[in-house]
């Protein structure tokens, strides 16, 4: 058994296996995508639709790209923001 998940940042969608021979293993199903995945839906012909949230310009620099590997400065940059309340 396994699920799959939409890396953004990353631009790939990861299969992550739970249960069964591949136990606790992370296959990349689909990577360098021309877009920034958001959202994975099952197909009636069992295959999957991948919506993106925007397309990817590889010739142009990129924050998202840049920090989609380093998750803590991520998360220290949302932390060290301040968002408008109202």
């Amino acid at each position: 058994m396994s699920f799959l998940v939409c890396e953004t940042g990353m631009a790939r969608v990861t299969r992550y296996h739970f249960k069964g021979p591949k136990e606790n293993f992370r296959e990349f199903v689909a990577e360098n995508l021309p877009g920034y995945p958001d959202n994975i839906r099952l197909s009636i012909l069992g295959t999957y639709y991948v919506g993106f949230v925007g397309v990817r310009h590889p010739s142009k620099f990129s924050l998202l790209e840049w920090l989609g590997p380093l998750p803590s400065l991520r998360g220290l940059l949302m932390r060290s923001n301040k968002w408008p309340t109202s």
